[in-house]
């Protein structure tokens, strides 16, 4: 199974969500929503090189204010074959519960993990530096045995 963890609020910025939705339905992809922040909305804070904190005002002056659109999102999950909203809101939620409890619960599922071991192969390189530094150190730089003759003066 392929499926789409979607944590958003759900704000449509000009996309096409449901369409996106059903096109991924036709293909298999369910999809499980998160929906994040709250149906009145709440300003979006951001803090200026003072150090203060302002909030995010649009071209003409008015405040934006960032709100949940979980319609939207109920939408989107009931038109894939499978999958589920949660309404996170502004509360702390368990994403890895969420997860173990829907989308891993399910039938068929192979979760795969994978191990990686480093392994650091810098000392051959160190070493080969370390040994034309030496060299470098032994063997001065000095002109060849009769390459330059010195200039007479002439009076």
């Amino acid at each position: 199974f392929a499926d789409i963890l979607l944590v958003t609020d759900g704000e449509d910025m000009d996309s096409y969500p449901l369409h996106a939705a059903r096109a991924a339905a036709e293909h298999g992809v369910g999809i499980y929503a998160v929906g994040l922040g709250s149906e009145e909305g709440t300003r979006i804070p951001v803090r200026t090189e003072g150090g203060t904190v302002e909030y995010l005002r649009s071209k003409d002056g008015g405040e934006v204010r960032s709100k949940l659109d979980s319609k939207t999102l109920h939408d989107m999950v009931n038109a894939s074959p499978r999958g589920q909203y949660l309404p996170a809101g502004t509360y702390n939620f368990d994403l890895v519960g969420f997860y173990e409890k829907t989308i891993a619960a399910e039938g068929g599922r192979e979760v795969y993990e994978e191990n990686v071991a480093w392994t650091e192969i810098f000392q051959p390189f160190l070493l080969a530096g370390l040994a034309l530094y030496l060299a470098y150190l032994l063997y001065p730089e000095r002109p060849r045995a009769g390459g330059l003759t010195p200039v007479e003066a002439k009076a």
